[in-house]
């Protein structure tokens, strides 16, 4: 099969309550481009991605995320997105998020109990040292 990539076989394929995907992000950017392609095509499977320095997911609808204050969050739009926040520094009511508009990059945890709800495709990027509260908010979602 040329036409589909090796993640995306997998995601095919498999079925399993959660993926942690290592190596698909970083080296060549038309790969990570292509993986985060597959990543929203199966966004029903729950998958998160793992990078020597992030932990990478899609926003699942409505979450809740416990992390402790100061910790740095990215919210990143695929497309058109509309999102609110509570509990981050630059909190959103409702914003419309795009990849050629407003993006919430190098965002901040300011309250530890963080909410999140979102409509679109919008990845969600921590530090890898907070995998254990990406992994609960993905099976939660």
């Amino acid at each position: 099969e040329p036409d589909t990539t090796d993640f995306e076989k997998v995601l095919a394929r498999v079925d399993a309550p959660l993926f942690l995907a290592c190596g698909f992000l970083g080296g060549r950017l038309d790969h990570t481009m292509a993986v985060l392609n597959v990543l929203l095509r199966f966004r029903e499977k729950r998958v998160i991605l793992l990078s020597g320095d992030d932990v990478v997911f899609v926003c699942p609808q409505t979450f809740a995320l416990s992390l402790p204050a100061g910790c740095r969050i990215a919210l990143l739009p695929l497309g058109a997105a509309r999102v609110r926040t509570r509990g981050l520094r630059w909190d959103l009511d409702d914003a419309e998020l795009s990849p050629t508009g407003l993006v919430s990059s190098s965002n901040e945890v300011e309250l530890p109990d963080v909410r999140i709800q979102a409509s679109g495709p919008l990845l969600i990027t921590l530090p890898l040292a907070h995998l254990g509260a990406a992994i609960a908010a993905v099976r939660a979602g």
